[in-house]
């Protein structure tokens, strides 16, 4: 799936990081399509290899029906919100034992963008707050 562009830029986020804006946003709409998009799709009810991410930040990891998960994943015990995904992005093998996931985007600007687009793509109501999990 391509990711367009201007889709990412529409939005406006209300995120814990008041520096994100829709530019980081649409950036991370670009290098999730460079980077992740073949194994994960983002649009409702289409799947790939990976888990969809769509709604992934406030999602209970290893949750997603129809997914293949590690036993690790399964087990693992934590909701997604941002700081999680951002220590998982940057080296997912590291954070869980046996996870079949093998690409780490070690640039934190980028990193921090494909979450911000991965928030946006979230329901803000099912976004845990800082205090959760």
């Amino acid at each position: 799936m391509r990711l367009l562009p201007f889709m990412a830029s529409a939005f406006t986020l209300a995120l814990p990081s008041a520096a994100v804006t829709a530019q980081d946003v649409a950036n991370g709409a670009r290098i999730f399509d460079q980077r992740c998009a073949t194994c994960h799709e983002v649009e409702t009810g289409e799947s790939g290899p990976g888990p969809n991410l769509a709604g992934v930040v406030g999602r209970v990891a290893g949750t997603t029906d129809g997914a293949r998960y590690s036993r690790s994943m399964q087990e693992l015990g934590i909701t997604w919100d941002q700081d999680r995904l951002m220590e998982f992005l940057s080296n997912p093998r590291g954070m869980v034992r046996g996870t079949t996931m093998s690409v780490a985007l070690r640039d934190e600007t980028q990193r921090a963008d494909v979450v911000a687009f991965l928030a946006s793509l979230s329901d803000p109501a099912d976004q845990p707050s800082d205090a959760t999990n």
